[in-house]
């Protein structure tokens, strides 16, 4: 028996549909993630720390967005990092 092939109209109308859904889902993906909340986290890392920490962090879910050096000043000679993490709220 000979395979039938549906009307072109059928087609386009699925495929249509297809494009539809998958923009909506876009759509949805882009609005759930504009109304995330985060929580910060600030850290002090011994400057010989930096890499292992920021590894133990990233493992954890934090992102690294700010970090700057800073000594402790004349009575304390250790530079440290201060640094900011974000994650997102569970």
């Amino acid at each position: 028996m000979p395979r039938r092939t549906p009307p072109a109209s059928l087609t386009i109308a699925a495929i249509l549909v297809t494009n539809v859904l998958i923009l909506l889902l876009l759509a949805f993906s882009a609005l759930k993630a504009r109304s995330r909340s985060w929580e910060y986290k600030l850290e002090d890392i011994p400057d010989a720390e930096f890499n292992d920490e920021l590894n133990q962090m990233g493992s954890k879910g934090w992102e690294m967005i700010f970090a700057r050096r800073a000594s402790g000043g004349d009575q304390d000679p250790t530079t440290n990092y201060e640094v900011i993490f974000k994650r997102p709220k569970s």
